[in-house]
């Protein structure tokens, strides 16, 4: 697939989330839906962060896409697991400071994007490599999935949806 035919998808893709985005708001009365619009959101920053970022020629305007990215990027995870817990029925898990846990990391490693300048232990200087902060957000970010996709298919096990 060359560049511009996956700049397609992607803009596709963004497209598709913010509408999917704005239909869930007007549907928004079951709980955990609100979760359900963080995660769409953080969606489509990520993506949006993403194509402009590899739009974008190496220097500062592309740095500030891809804080936009990373924001996204680490806010999507704990927002759908969040979301699946409630949709799965375990809400009861989700008790006021497990809420607070859950999103710790994503906050955490987002203060580590914007402060890369700083430290240079997310990504190298000029965005060519990551660093080992960025690995470890790479596996929180994965557990999250893993945790959601766990949820779900115990949940589809039991239901037999």
């Amino acid at each position: 697939m060359d560049y511009a035919a996956g700049s397609i998808l992607i803009l596709i893709t963004v497209f598709l989330a913010v509408l999917l985005y704005f239909y869930f708001w007007q549907k928004r009365q079951p709980r955990g839906s609100a979760y359900l619009l963080v995660a769409m959101a953080a969606a489509g920053l990520w993506m949006t962060g993403g194509i402009l970022m590899s739009t974008t020629s190496p220097g500062p305007n592309q740095v500030v896409w891809y804080y936009l990215e990373a924001t996204g990027s680490h806010l999507m995870p704990p927002a759908w697991l969040v979301f699946t817990l409630y949709f799965t029925g375990r809400n009861k898990w989700l008790s006021h400071g497990r809420m607070v846990i859950s999103f710790f990391p994503a906050w955490l490693a987002i203060l580590l994007a914007w402060t890369n300048p700083l430290h240079h232990l997310y990504w190298s200087a000029n965005l060519d490599s990551t660093g080992p902060f960025f690995w470890l957000c790479l596996a929180i970010n994965q557990s999250y999935f893993l945790m959601s996709m766990i949820a779900l298919l115990s949940a589809l096990r039991v239901t037999g949806m």
